[in-house]
């Protein structure tokens, strides 16, 4: 997705160095361009050395086909961002094979790669959001400022966890986000509460049929072995939401049946839904 998040890249050392540069100053907005003169303007700040003009030419060009979000050639020399494109994105959140999905989500591929640029530099951003609304109220966007920390897998979309400044941690869905830039502040985490530390709550299944069990263990792999007939899984509680939705989404595909999700008492006062597979009669 970003440069420095992927294995393996076609960039040659130097190029790569140019480009990482190129991409920390362009990736501040979801929304924005970039000229072959600034891009040299940029590096000669940095102190890197400049290339030839066609090697500049040739840094741009092939970044634009590394990122569906980018189109060079549009305008005469002119990198710009293209906020629609979304091909990267789901691919990074949710796998490939989603591309070809009915339900594809709705994702930005520009504004995911803002969010995470201010992930990496602990960096605040201001967007345009969606929440989920209240019966009888409208739907309509408000404004968020935060830093993100962290992304969270889920089953129907891309969802990532934002801090925010007085310390609350607020898990967003990405296909939410308005189509309006994301864009950095002038605010760095050192202006931030810390964030509240998070209790650590325990999803368990319970069930007499060994072969789901050793089936659920070899799949997934923070499962754990608790007693003949439970296993669990530890997580922080601004998780435990999405991993009951994986969890039930997976034993309902694969035929078990499950009772109405109960609840249990965890660590601390936290209590939490936990899963039951139906005994076999």
């Amino acid at each position: 997705m970003l440069l420095d998040l992927v294995k393996a890249h076609p960039f040659e050392a130097p190029r790569l160095v140019r480009l990482s540069c190129l991409e920390v100053a362009l990736r501040r907005s979801s929304e924005g361009a970039m000229t072959l003169d600034e891009y040299s303007g940029l590096l000669r700040t940095a102190g890197i050395r400049l290339p030839t003009e066609r090697t500049l030419y040739e840094d741009i060009s092939r970044y634009a086909l590394f990122c569906d979000d980018l189109v060079y050639g549009k305008h005469a020399k002119t990198l710009e961002i293209d906020p629609t494109a979304s091909r990267d994105a789901v691919a990074w959140m949710l796998g490939a094979p989603w591309l070809d999905s009915p339900l594809r989500p709705r994702l930005s591929s520009a504004q995911l790669r803002c969010l995470l640029l201010a992930m990496r530099q602990r960096a605040e951003v201001r967007f345009q959001y969606r929440p989920l609304r209240k019966p009888g109220d409208p739907w309509t966007p408000t404004f968020l400022t935060g830093i993100p920390l962290r992304t969270i897998p889920g089953i129907d979309s891309g969802y990532i966890q934002l801090w925010v400044a007085n310390g609350s941690l607020l898990n967003l869905n990405l296909a939410r986000f308005e189509e309006s830039p994301v864009s950095f502040t002038s605010v760095d985490a050192s202006a931030y509460s810390p964030p509240r530390p998070e209790k650590t709550v325990e999803i368990r299944i319970t069930t007499e049929d060994v072969h789901l069990q050793e089936r659920l263990l070899k799949q997934f792999k923070g499962l754990q072995k608790r007693g003949w007939n439970t296993t669990a899984l530890s997580i922080d509680e601004s998780l435990a939401l999405m991993m009951l939705d994986i969890l039930s989404s997976h034993l309902q595909r694969t035929g078990v049946e499950t009772r109405q999700l109960q609840t249990h008492q965890v660590i601390g006062d936290t209590e939490i839904h936990c899963l039951i597979p139906k005994e076999s009669e």
